[in-house]
């Protein structure tokens, strides 16, 4: 599956909102579980002291605030990043 670059024009929202999300078939017990949580907390854990922070905000002064979320439920395979 290929990726795709989308650009969404909004010049009169300067104060606009963009989320976006990802279902994941994990489980909080599964071996790929501790990976995911390590990995967003490196990349997206921290808010502004984040790589993403550091590069949205510090870098490219894009936002004043990105963070990132990964979640997986204990019982059910229903995760989501």
């Amino acid at each position: 599956m290929g990726g795709e670059k989308i650009v969404i024009e909004t010049p009169d929202k300067a104060n606009a909102f963009y989320f976006a999300g990802q279902a994941l078939a994990i489980k909080d017990s599964e071996p790929g579980y501790a990976p995911l949580e390590v990995a967003n907390f490196l990349f997206g854990g921290g808010t502004l002291a984040s790589r993403l922070g550091t590069r949205v905000r510090q870098k490219d002064g894009l936002s004043y605030g990105v963070a990132s979320r990964f979640t997986a439920d204990a019982l059910d395979q229903n995760g989501a990043s």
